[in-house]
């Protein structure tokens, strides 16, 4: 188990890290992805010339560190749920009243999503 070592909060377009972690055979791996929002907007610097949609995502590689084999790299195959989108309507980027204007949606996270045994429906 890790965390991203930068904030969320913190303004950048990319940032890089690496995490270590102990594991047994065979691998289920659960990540989660966030991007920052300033509120249910999904908009990000309301207010300044800067004021945007977010673009969050998420690359891993995973390599065993004992025979540095690489073991799991994310791609198509894997599985992914979006669990909160906003702006659903792109439009509102520019709006001076985003809160307002800016509509989103919100799936709560599903029970056992993190489990061997967990199927997306």
């Amino acid at each position: 188990m890790g965390e991203d070592s930068v904030s969320i909060t913190t303004e950048r377009s990319f940032n890089s890290d690496r995490l270590t972690f102990t594991a047994t055979y065979p691998l289920t791996i659960g990540l989660v992805g966030k991007d920052y929002m300033q509120d249910d907007s999904g908009l990000e610097y309301i207010g300044t010339n800067r004021q945007q949609m977010g673009d969050g995502g998420i690359i891993a590689q995973i390599t065993d560190n004992k025979t540095g084999k690489i073991v799991a790299v994310t791609g198509s195959n894997w599985r992914a749920l979006v669990l909160q989108a906003a702006p659903i309507n792109p439009t509102c980027v520019t709006s001076a009243n985003p809160i307002a204007e800016c509509t989103s949606s919100t799936t709560p996270e599903p029970a056992g999503w993190a489990k061997p045994s967990y199927s997306v429906k």
